[in-house]
């Protein structure tokens, strides 16, 4: 009867710490399967930083602004092949393609963008008075 409580001890054990190592082996893994995005957007043709640029994973809702040194970070992405989306007034959209990002590390990805037209329409508004309601007003206050 020992050997076989012993024995049964022994079996629990050795199946809790192989449940125990399989999950930590299969954390660990979720954990390297991703990696940062990095970059810097400037203008073309002057080299300037460009802050408030939109830049987003094509496929995702994952989106940031570059700051005012013309940086953007993205991290916990997952691994594989991706394509980012850059866009702001003035300046002419750009996709980028076929990056790869491997486990655990960091892709950094510099951006220039040329300068587009913008042209603006102008909007005029006008407005007439109406001077039955203001004299009709003045009328009445006159009046009382």
């Amino acid at each position: 009867m020992r050997n076989s409580a012993t024995l049964r001890r022994l079996v629990r054990a050795f199946v809790t710490i192989t449940f125990l190592t399989s999950a930590a082996a299969s954390a660990s893994a979720q954990q390297t399967q991703t990696g940062t995005v990095t970059g810097r957007v400037v203008d073309a043709k002057s080299g300037q930083a460009l802050s408030e640029v939109g830049v987003q994973i094509v496929g995702t809702t994952r989106g940031v602004m570059t700051g005012l040194d013309g940086r953007f970070r993205f991290t916990d992405v997952p691994m594989g092949t991706l394509t980012l989306q850059v866009r702001r007034i003035g300046y002419q959209p750009k996709h980028i393609t076929g990056l790869y990002l491997d486990a655990g590390a960091t892709l950094d990805q510099p951006i220039s963008m040329d300068q587009s037209a913008v042209s603006l329409t102008a909007v005029v508004t006008s407005a007439e008075a109406e001077r039955r309601s203001v004299d009709a007003a003045i009328d009445q206050q006159r009046n009382s």
